[in-house]
């Protein structure tokens, strides 16, 4: 529910003003403006969260893994958001590509 994500923002973030969460966290965060904000969701999986940070370190998953017994759960996620949305995300230029990916699974 996009707005009780909203509402959490507001209850934890002293500055969490309608004009700074009303678009990032209802359209970056959840896309749910329909893409008036931005032109994909912002979503990844676990590799991309390998590469940027430095928070897979001590995990016993493997974040390039998407399906296994080491498959990492946020990669798993990624791909089952891709699936569920794939009827709106296979016709954005922007997700279009990686939504085939669901093909090689």
């Amino acid at each position: 529910d996009p707005a009780a994500v909203t509402d959490w923002f507001h209850r934890c973030f002293v500055d969490g003003y309608d004009w700074v969460m009303l678009p990032n966290v209802l359209g970056m965060s959840q896309y749910a403006d329909g893409g008036r904000m931005t032109t994909k969701p912002y979503t990844s999986g676990g590799a991309y969260v390998h590469r940027m940070s430095d928070l897979c370190g001590p995990c016993a998953y493997r974040p390039t893994e998407r399906t296994g017994p080491h498959a990492c759960p946020y990669t798993a996620g990624y791909w089952a958001f891709l699936d569920r949305h794939r009827d709106r995300l296979e016709h954005n230029y922007r997700t279009a590509r990686v939504v085939k990916g669901l093909d090689r699974l």
